[in-house]
């Protein structure tokens, strides 16, 4: 019907396309978002975390994440030290990667040779926040590997959930 009344066949009967409840109701549609490159995560997967703690039993695992109420913030940064049932968090007003990585910088200069007894393997989401992983992994002012972090998989995340 919509078809016929849009080319104007009902017209004489003054049907026209603002007689169409839908067509006067519908609103402006968003344009959609160009997506992103898709990042990287070689050598940076689950798997590869379950490799890296097969070949490496001593590291303890650190799981970070971000927890909001609102999409505008703010933002906690949260870390959970594996096998203790402690966690810590840290408020940013950004998500960022430059402003959740900063939190690393600041716990380094804080716990000098402690942080790596922490903070040596941390397992995140891929959240868009955690996705510029050179600035988790790498100290910015010695250039210095300090953490090796993995990205779990949506299957495994779902798992560890339940």
């Amino acid at each position: 019907m919509y078809t016929y009344i849009e080319s104007g066949i009902f017209q004489d009967y003054g049907i026209n396309n603002f007689s169409l409840r839908r067509q006067v109701s519908m609103k402006k549609r968003k344009q959609l978002k160009k997506r992103k490159e898709p990042v990287n995560y070689d050598g940076r997967r689950y798997k590869d975390y379950l490799q890296f703690i097969k070949d490496n039993p001593n590291i303890i695992t650190t799981e970070m994440n971000t927890v909001y109420n609102h999409q505008d913030g703010p933002y906690i940064q949260t870390f959970i030290f594996q096998n203790t049932g402690l966690m810590i968090g840290f408020l940013h007003i950004e998500k960022t990667s430059e402003s959740m990585a900063s939190t690393l910088d600041d716990l380094q200069k804080i716990l000098k040779d402690d942080y790596f007894k922490l903070f040596s393997l941390i397992l995140t989401d891929r959240g868009t926040e955690f996705q510029r992983y050179e600035l988790f992994e790498v100290n910015t002012e010695t250039d210095e590997i300090r953490t090796n972090i993995f990205y779990c998989d949506h299957k495994h995340l779902v798992k560890n959930l339940m």
